[in-house]
């Protein structure tokens, strides 16, 4: 009855012919079914289809909504628990592994008489390797459990005590010399983390993660360095190497990190890579579309761009944050890198928690 309630009320939204109602109405519920209702922002007991009416209801009657329910059934990502979790399986095998396996053949070809060691010298690597989330995002609990990591080796955090780092280095010995009592290996490696890896959900622009202000560095990521320098996990003077894990990421973001971090590892020893397991596109807006993403920025600018907000590219800023044009949303939250249109306003489809706000 709930189900076939809320379809009659779509369809007296949108003016649906019965011929639309047969076309759209089965769609909308199974994408529902099958993702958008478990969006955790939405208030305890409501459902997408609801949220989707009061949604459509700003806009004008007729031509407008057909145009913005259109753009939402061609463009909108919406990337679910499961899914999320499908992202994160894949980071050891494909991305962490590999770069066990690369520094191990390095090892090999310097030192051939080690072949027969071949699986120790992967295993030891992966002893001597820390990872760290950058967010909750970042689900880290999943990653340490395909990964079959010891605890110690993972952080829900990258900012953490003293205590806890000087644990870290200890097991990261005790694993090691258990595993090579007769140290036939561990002369191949420094006494300390070899690879130090950084893991996110998500990056459109990269202006959170690296970034100048005026000349001082910030972002997580600069964050996160600093403070593992601090804290003894990584030594300016050491060999070791970081790794930014993002599940999703466009290029822009990938391309601007890129840059700043050969800016910022230009007078440090250490080396940066970057590394994302699935791309996002921007989306092209039709100038119809434009013109009603627009408005509703203009009617929503007070709500939408505060401080944080105008960091980014301030030129188009109903594409979003940064002017990054995303129509995703992730099933915890909705990034202020998508069209202001989903997530901002008091009948947003998407409603946004916003991690930073502005004291008024």
């Amino acid at each position: 009855m709930q189900k076939e309630l809320a379809q009659r009320l779509l369809a007296a939204t949108l003016n649906w012919s019965p011929e639309d109602i047969e076309r759209y109405s089965n769609l909308i519920d199974n994408f529902a079914e099958l993702k958008y209702d478990e969006y955790q922002q939405y208030r305890p007991g409501s459902r997408f289809v609801e949220h989707l009416c009061a949604w459509l209801n700003q806009f004008e009657e007729g031509e407008e909504r057909e145009i913005i329910l259109q753009f939402l059934l061609r463009n909108l990502t919406f990337i679910s628990t499961a899914e999320m979790h499908r992202l994160i399986e894949t980071v050891y095998p494909e991305i962490v592994l590999p770069i066990f396996k690369s520094q191990t053949e390095e090892i090999l070809r310097d030192y051939p008489s080690k072949e027969p060691l071949k699986d120790l010298i992967i295993e030891i690597i992966k002893d001597k390797s820390a990872f760290f989330a950058l967010s909750d995002g970042a689900r880290i609990d999943v990653f340490r459990r395909v990964a079959r990591l010891d605890h110690d080796q993972v952080c829900v955090d990258y900012s953490i005590s003293q205590i806890k780092s000087t644990e870290m280095l200890s097991k990261m010995d005790s694993r090691v010399n258990k595993k090579d009592p007769e140290k036939k290996v561990l002369g191949l490696f420094q006494d300390r983390f070899e690879h130090i890896f950084l893991l996110d959900d998500f990056s459109a622009s990269g202006v959170s993660y690296l970034r100048k202000e005026g000349k001082r560095w910030a972002g997580k990521v600069f964050k996160a360095i600093s403070d593992l320098e601090n804290k003894k996990i990584l030594d300016a003077s050491s060999k070791a190497k970081i790794h930014l894990v993002l599940y999703l990421a466009t290029d822009k973001a990938i391309n601007r990190l890129h840059d700043y971090i050969k800016d910022y590892c230009g007078d440090r020893n250490y080396e940066i890579d970057i590394h994302c397991i699935q791309k996002v596109s921007h989306v092209q807006l039709s100038p119809q579309e434009d013109a009603i993403f627009r408005k509703h920025f203009n009617d929503n600018k007070e709500i939408i761009a505060d401080s944080h907000y105008k960091k980014g590219d301030m030129t188009n800023p109903h594409l979003g944050f940064d002017g990054c044009g995303l129509a995703l949303v992730i099933y915890h939250n909705t990034p202020n890198n998508s069209f202001p249109v989903i997530w901002a306003g008091e009948n947003a489809l998407f409603p946004r928690v916003t991690r930073h706000k502005d004291v008024r």
